[in-house]
């Protein structure tokens, strides 16, 4: 599972993306809330055994059970 923070309106959100890529949503920063994210992606399972980074202020997904070799970034 990845865990990673963005804030909008001032407000802070964790993004989190499990094995499943659609099963993602932004949780609050507080825990108060959930809503659903939605990651367009090659299929369902891209972050299935990946590594993450942020680099440069990007995030990043490094290989996975879809491509071993796959690199996503996210804007």
């Amino acid at each position: 599972m990845l865990l990673a923070k963005f804030s909008i309106k001032s407000e802070v959100f964790i993004l989190v993306i499990p094995d499943l890529v659609s099963e993602s949503y932004l949780q609050s920063g507080d825990g108060s809330s959930q809503v659903a994210a939605t990651i367009n992606g090659p299929n369902g399972r891209y972050a299935w055994e990946a590594a993450h980074a942020l680099v440069n202020g990007k995030l990043h997904i490094f290989g996975g059970r879809s491509g071993y070799r796959t690199v996503v970034s996210f804007n």
